[in-house]
């Protein structure tokens, strides 16, 4: 074989010899005829080298897209442009181009490529050559050199080249009449020669239309209509339709002398599309104006520079191509390019603008003939208006406005002049000045005042209900909100819907108003601000758009809750709500309300307390139940040193305070009103004089007496148990002398009381003693404790701020709570003293001494004697006498209170108290407590 490939070598003169498939044929002829590769028959005459002939020189393009590795190789011909041996052959070079050294040779020669690659250009992979591209040299001249470029024109110049040669012409006649009419249809350029320009750069580039970038247009075009037919037939592009076989089925077409769509075997197609004889013409010079338009040309070329190359293409009627026989007649007849008018989208076309004039953004698109030229013209008469071109994008300015809606049509202008305002789209734009004008709805009810809402009962989470004659309140025309710091903020955003029918967590809220019509922009964007002493809160209104709008009027209600403005329920006393909002409508014009102020009040939420009735019950031995009479208890009610007492004060009354609420709330009790203690006292009298009887010998000592009187004292007085008084004997009347008074004239004794220093004695009832009395009184306060416990008795105070005790939240389905008392002091003083157990006798009861009585003999002794005494300075009832020890005992006793209890709350907000008080809770208490 190296021998072989050797002699080939000498035989070409020294060029290369490759082992590729196509050349096996050549090289079995040479095998087969020696040296018949300068001299085999198949035309022309080989040149002796006897005879001076030398060497001759090929040079050339394979293009169709630049063919990398292409065979080249260089046929004779004989004078039917039958193909003979082989002269020389080679490969395509990286970008195309290729030599042949030719052997002495003179006569026709045909050069073909076969195999190869290429740049699909429509398409951007790279394609393999599957068909022959090919061109004749119909006169080649021994050691001559010629240039020719091999692409798939110059394949179709060859087919009909050969049809013609085949009706009789000759090779040279038949090859320059081909190229004439060929070079004329595809660009009017002499393809023989051209180096088609390359439009797909890696870079964009810059040409002129020149004869080179008409050719690299129609091979453009070519690859094209390829991606147009394989799209058409479902096939990928640039795989089994490419713009090589294209052009393979081209110089199939022209075989028969005329572009009809059918070639030596019948009818021809690609993918499942036939070619018809508007294949090479319409087809092709509409896909070159494709071409144009698409990503893949990376030139500045636009449909319009290459219009007149395409409509040449598609409107030639030359019959040496189109025309059976070469016989013109109408039916094979070219014809102007199938265009549509330029397609105009609107790039982001606003519906509503707030000018007298619109700058309007359009794209328009004519695939196959591009757009010269956009306009713009009102309903109203405003004339076309031309837009510019930028970056791809058509803008029409100033494009004038009447108030109210605007039909305005936009059309675009092909490359070949067509396109009218008959083709326009169209967009309706309104134009609308005028703001927008909100107001407050002042008559819309929006939430209940929480200064009159109750508990249903204590469970959790808390049941708040209002009184039923209770109706809901719009913000501003009352003046003021108050909500409780239970309810400031909302655990699920409300809707509109929401907030103006249930409304679960009863938010308030100010509705807004705007006026809209079917004339006017809509509202685009709804703004809202609220500044709360210094803290500004702004957002989006639109979520809160109002279900009851109407096509007159939009409503916006604006909740006043925590969530939006943070510092609600954080500081004490009311604050005020600065809210202010601004509507934008569709065209741009914005109108505002406010700011108005709104008072916010924020009250603690309401808690259960009520009296605990049976605390009496309970034997609570810091309270004053369990203390009796019969056991030497009570006495321990009036001792400042018992032990048993919280604080030293005597529990009375319990009330149980319960909070449902997630929030802790502030509570501050006050009492008005006092605590009495009255007792039942009866009592004896014990003779103090320790003789009997008492007579006048002894007693009344004018002149002498035989013994000494008892002499008592207390008080700082002193006394005689043999007392003598003048001028007054309890009697209201004198009686006769010497007569005592009756029992009925005389209403009481002489008596001095315990604990009396400033009287001596008086006249008192003869039972003085008896009966019930007053024997202690004080005020009454009240405090909260932690609990509450099952059976009272809590001694840890309830944590506090200030005066305000704090009733804890409710934790999981617990209420929080606390127990408060009202109370009086342990020290309440006592008016009469108590006594001492069993001090005089042994009776079991609390026995005190009341005081010395004096009783008339006369009335208790037999012997006494009483007379009428006129003596000097004075004169009056004189009586003998018998000092008696009174002795009081407690028979019974009971404690009743006559007191107002009031409740106040307050919201807590961390360590501090927020908002405002409000009355929660009072009773007046009025009765008897307990009897011991």
């Amino acid at each position: 074989m190296q021998r072989i490939l050797g002699i080939l070598r000498a035989r070409l003169g020294g060029a290369p010899v490759l082992p590729f498939a196509p050349l096996q044929p050549l090289m079995l002829a040479l095998l087969l005829g020696g040296t018949g590769l300068a001299s085999a028959c198949g035309g022309g005459q080989g040149a002796t080298p006897g005879g001076g002939g030398s060497d001759g020189t090929i040079t050339g393009l394979v293009v169709k897209g630049r063919v990398e590795n292409a065979t080249v190789t260089a046929y004779r011909l004989d004078s039917t442009m039958t193909r003979g041996a082989a002269l020389a052959f080679g490969p395509s070079a990286q970008n195309g181009t290729f030599t042949l050294r030719i052997p002495p040779y003179n006569g026709p020669i045909e050069v073909v490529a076969s195999g190869g690659t290429y740049l699909e250009e429509a398409v951007g992979v790279t394609v393999q050559v599957t068909r022959e591209l090919s061109a004749v040299l119909p006169a080649f001249q021994s050691g001559g050199s010629a240039t020719v470029t091999l692409s798939p024109i110059s394949t179709i110049a060859n087919s009909f080249a050969h049809g013609e040669a085949t009706r009789g012409s000759s090779i040279t006649d038949a090859v320059n009449n081909a190229w004439t009419h060929v070079n004329n249809h595809f660009g009017g350029l002499d393809w023989r020669i051209v180096t088609p320009t390359d439009l797909t750069p890696n870079e964009p580039v810059t040409v002129t239309m020149s004869d080179a970038t008409k050719a690299g247009l129609v091979l453009a075009g070519m690859s094209q209509a390829a991606r147009v037919l394989a799209e058409a037939s479902g096939l990928s592009p640039g795989t089994s339709v490419t713009g090589a076989t294209l052009g393979g089925a081209a110089g199939d077409d022209g075989r028969d002398g005329t572009f009809d769509g059918v070639g030596p075997g019948g009818a021809l197609v690609q993918g499942s599309v036939g070619l018809t004889g508007q294949t090479f013409r319409r087809t092709l010079g509409q896909a070159i104006l494709q071409f144009v338009q698409s990503s893949r040309n990376k030139t500045q070329l636009t449909g319009a520079d290459a219009l007149a190359l395409a409509s040449a293409i598609a409107a030639n009627s030359d019959p040496y191509l189109f025309c059976p026989n070469q016989i013109a007649s109408a039916s094979c007849a070219g014809g102007p390019l199938e265009l549509t008018p330029p397609v105009i989208a609107f790039v982001d076309p606003p519906s509503f603008v707030g000018s007298n004039t619109i700058d309007l953004r359009v794209t328009a698109n004519q695939p196959v003939a591009g757009v010269s030229a956009v306009y713009a013209q009102t309903a109203a008469g405003s004339g076309p208006i031309a837009a510019t071109l930028t970056d791809g994008v058509w803008t029409i300015a100033g494009i004038p406005l009447v108030e109210g809606p605007n039909l305005i049509s936009v059309w675009g202008v092909d490359g070949a002049g067509g396109g009218t305002i008959a083709n326009a789209a169209t967009v309706t734009i309104t134009c609308d000045t005028v703001a927008p004008t909100p107001y407050v709805q002042t008559s819309t009810a929006a939430y209940y005042d929480e200064r009159a809402m109750t508990l249903a009962d204590a469970t959790v989470p808390a049941k708040y209900q209002f009184p039923p004659a209770a109706a809901k309140v719009a913000p501003i025309p009352q003046g003021a909100v108050y909500k409780s710091t239970a309810r400031l903020s909302w655990a699920t955003a409300p809707t509109a819907s929401v907030l103006e029918t249930t409304n679960p967590d009863n938010t308030p809220f100010v509705q807004l108003a705007v006026p809209i019509g079917t004339t006017q922009a809509p509202i685009a964007a709804a703004m809202y601000s609220i500044s709360v002493g210094g803290n500004v809160y702004a957002g989006d209104l639109a979520p809160w758009l109002s279900p009851a709008s109407t096509t007159t009027t939009a409503y916006y209600d604006l909740p006043l809750a925590g969530n939006l403005a943070p510092v609600l329920g954080t500081t004490p006393g009311p604050v005020i709500l600065e809210i202010a909002t601004t509507f934008v409508d569709a065209a741009g014009n914005s109108g505002t309300v406010g700011p108005i102020s709104v008072p916010f009040t924020v009250i603690a939420p309401p808690l259960v307390i009520e009296e605990d009735t049976s605390f009496p019950s309970y034997a609570d031995a810091k309270s004053t139940y369990p203390y009796k009479l019969a056991n030497n208890t009570y006495a321990q009610l009036f001792d400042a040193s018992g032990g048993s007492f919280y604080g030293g004060q005597v529990r009375l009354v319990r009330f149980i305070v319960r909070n449902p609420n997630s929030v802790p709330v502030g509570l501050r009790s006050a009492s008005v009103g006092s605590w009495t203690a009255t007792e039942t006292w009866d009592g004896t009298r014990t003779r103090l004089t320790p003789r009997n009887p008492v007579t006048i010998n002894n007693c009344v000592c004018f002149w002498s007496c035989s013994f000494t009187p008892l002499v008592l004292t207390m008080d700082g007085f002193t006394f005689s148990d043999c007392y003598q008084n003048v001028g007054n004997t309890c009697a209201p009347k004198p009686e006769s002398q010497g007569t005592p008074p009756t029992p009925e004239n005389v209403t009481g004794w002489f008596t001095h009381v315990a604990g009396d220093t400033a009287v001596h004695t008086a006249c008192k009832p003869k039972r003085w003693y008896a009966g019930a009395q007053v024997v202690a009184n004080s005020t009454v306060a009240a405090q909260g404790f932690v609990g509450p416990a099952p059976a009272a008795g809590e001694v840890t105070p309830a944590p506090a701020i200030g005066d305000f005790a704090l009733a804890p939240a409710a934790t999981g389905s617990t209420p929080g709570g606390i127990a408060v008392y009202l109370m009086r002091p342990l020290t309440a003083a006592r008016t009469v003293p108590l006594g001492v157990w069993n001090q005089f006798t042994a009776g079991n009861r609390y026995e005190a001494n009341k005081g010395y009585v004096f009783i008339p003999d006369s009335y208790t002794v037999t012997s006494s004697y009483v007379w009428w005494y006129n003596g000097s300075g004075t004169n009056g009832w004189v009586s003998e006498a018998a000092a008696h020890q009174e002795i009081g005992y407690v028979t019974g006793a009971s404690e009743s209170v006559n007191a107002t209890v009031a409740f106040t709350t307050q919201g807590v907000h961390g360590s501090a108290l927020v908002g405002e008080t409000v009355a929660a809770y009072s009773a007046t208490i009025d009765r008897s407590l307990t009897s011991h």
